[in-house]
């Protein structure tokens, strides 16, 4: 007996060892299965935690583009503002605009309208004036014709008194002679030796006077009127001019072109004389048309006025005389 109370004790200790060690793994067991189940919760958090996050990713997502939509909503509206901003304003102009056209149209209409009553009464006033210088212009035939008429029932000699009015007589004419040599003129004056009328049927009823007359050249030319002037030339053409009177046949291209020249003071005219005998005419000339060459014109003649005109009918000789 004494032999089997250590053999109980061993036994009772291995059982409570036994039951130490069922209730360990029985711990263990729990253990394991609390940790499996912990793990398995923690990865089911892990799973909830991701799907938070996608969920948390895609609201804002969301949110970022509601917001870039709200934005683009906003540009838009504020675009569309603005575009009917400038459509408002375009719209205002285009009716100012309206108005200036309307208003300007109506101011035209009206000056048209005035220009138009303007035009009648000028195109009234052509007609009566078209109407008065018909009647002139038959006048002045009837006077011409006339004229004519007189000059070929009127004597030479009446013809040549009235055309050569201050130098009709030999006198007159020298005193004419010495008064047109300008005495500002440095130049030796000239003296007539002898003097003779010209008197030529044909020129003297051909001329066409202007039918006024002055002294004074540069009146008469701005006037467009009849003046006396001389002409110098050759011996040798002297004769023709005395039968036949100045032609533009014989006519020398000067200055002022081809036509015949003539001058208000005898040193221009002797600048002509080319022979030893001077010889020059004085002339009536009607300046009308006439171009003109002096001190006063953009022309070489720097001392001396001189004057040209292109028709025949224009000149007619008066008086030769010849140079002392």
């Amino acid at each position: 007996m004494a032999l089997s109370r250590p053999f109980l004790s061993t036994e009772a200790e291995r059982l409570a060892l036994q039951r130490a060690r069922d209730t360990a793994q029985r711990e263990r067991a729990a253990a394991e299965a609390d940790r499996e189940a912990a793990a398995a919760r923690l990865v089911a958090a892990a799973g909830t935690l991701e799907e938070a996050r996608r969920g948390a990713v895609e609201i804002r997502s969301a949110a970022e583009r509601a917001a870039e939509e709200q934005q683009r909503k906003a540009e838009e509206e504020a675009d569309a503002t603005r575009r009917r901003a400038r459509l408002d304003a375009t719209r205002r102009q285009l009716e100012r605009k309206s108005e200036q056209v309307s208003r300007e149209t109506a101011a035209a209409a009206q000056q048209a309208a005035a220009l138009n009553a303007q035009r009648q009464r000028a195109q009234r006033d052509v007609d009566a004036l078209q109407g008065r210088l018909q009647e002139q212009q038959q006048r002045l035939e009837r006077l011409r014709a006339d004229e004519r008429a007189r000059r070929d029932t009127t004597p030479e000699s009446v013809l040549w008194d009235e055309l050569a009015g201050e130098v009709a007589t030999e006198a007159a004419l020298r005193s004419f002679f010495e008064r047109r040599q300008r005495r500002d003129v440095q130049q030796p004056r000239l003296r007539i030796a002898s003097a003779w009328k010209v008197t030529n049927g044909a020129t003297l009823r051909g001329f066409a006077s202007a039918g006024s007359f002055d002294i004074s050249p540069l009146q008469a030319h701005a006037r467009s009127g009849d003046t006396f002037l001389f002409h110098g030339c050759s011996q040798e053409a002297a004769t023709n001019v005395m039968a036949t009177g100045l032609l533009l046949s014989f006519a020398a291209q000067g200055m002022l072109g081809r036509g015949l020249y003539g001058a208000p003071d005898p040193r221009k005219s002797q600048q002509y004389c080319k022979s030893a005998n001077k010889f020059m005419f004085i002339c009536r000339y009607n300046l009308a048309g006439a171009q003109h060459a002096g001190p006063s014109t953009q022309h070489r003649n720097t001392l001396f006025d001189e004057f040209c005109v292109y028709r025949e009918a224009q000149v007619v000789v008066l008086w030769a005389v010849k140079l002392a």
